[in-house]
């Protein structure tokens, strides 16, 4: 299980709770780990995390690894700690929007998510505000299929009570509050994530449609993670084999099969 967070009193909670270690490897980011999970701190910043993110996965050992964001949030509406789960991430200049997938079985919060380039004061809509997650989605799901890459963020300040100023201590009692929750949201993934890495019928499929047709370099890795995601929505193998087997080639196939995830 991996983790990204801004800045080191939102890493606190979790190097406490999971009992993680200083990496003395690494220098271009702090980075903790113990036998089964490893965190970075990014820093403030879109082009902070984009850099951590990409520095991150290029410690993955396997694709199907899952990454959680973690940090604080402003919130036009939720009330102080409330946690909440994104469900769409946008940033005020791109055309880009992501969906983190809902394969979380929690009664918890879900909001948009609009990443700015500085802090927000007013609140203008009933959404959540950061500075760092549409960076970190848009680099990772480059890399590792949509459903492993989750969004967590715990309110700190809301129009009742505006940011003045960062408060590391109330970051970090802010999160070691939500520290069970967080366990669950890793216990979850990592679940998803064992069946799609022991899954040897998916191991297979995948190498029987990329036997049908030439996929490029690029496109090879687009159908594994494509294929993982429709895997991990519960789209049947026979019905993506059906889908393969009527595409002309394998760019068609990519873009079957991204339709029908999209229905899902």
């Amino acid at each position: 299980m991996n983790f990204i967070v801004a800045l080191q009193a939102e890493a606190r909670p979790l190097i406490d709770k999971f009992k993680l270690q200083k990496s003395t490897v690494f220098k271009t980011f702090r980075v903790f780990h113990n036998t089964k999970h490893r965190l970075i701190v990014s820093g403030i910043g879109q082009i902070q995390a984009a850099a951590a993110t990409g520095f991150l996965l290029g410690l993955l050992k396997d694709k199907t690894e899952a990454l959680l964001n973690v940090g604080l949030a402003g919130h036009g509406k939720l009330a102080m700690g409330t946690p909440f789960l994104a469900n769409r991430i946008e940033y005020k200049d791109e055309d880009s929007v992501y969906f983190p997938p809902p394969v979380l079985k929690l009664a918890t919060d879900y909001s948009l998510l609009q990443t700015l380039d500085s802090p927000e004061f007013e609140y203008p809509k009933p959404v959540g505000y950061d500075m760092e997650a549409h960076a970190i989605y848009s680099v990772a799901s480059k890399s590792i299929t949509r459903e492993m890459i989750q969004v967590l963020k715990i309110v700190s300040d809301n129009p009742s009570h505006p940011l003045e100023q960062f408060d590391a201590e109330k970051a970090v009692e802010l999160i070691s509050a939500q520290t069970p929750l967080i366990e669950k949201i890793c216990e979850q993934m990592e679940s998803l994530s064992n069946e799609i890495t022991n899954d040897r019928d998916f191991l297979a499929l995948v190498e029987e449609i990329q036997s049908m047709h030439r996929f490029t370099q690029t496109e090879t890795h687009q159908i594994e993670r494509d294929i993982q995601r429709a895997a991990c929505l519960g789209l049947e193998a026979n019905d993506i084999l059906s889908l393969a087997r009527s595409s002309a080639n394998g760019k068609s196939t990519i873009s079957s099969l991204r339709r029908e995830i999209k229905k899902i």
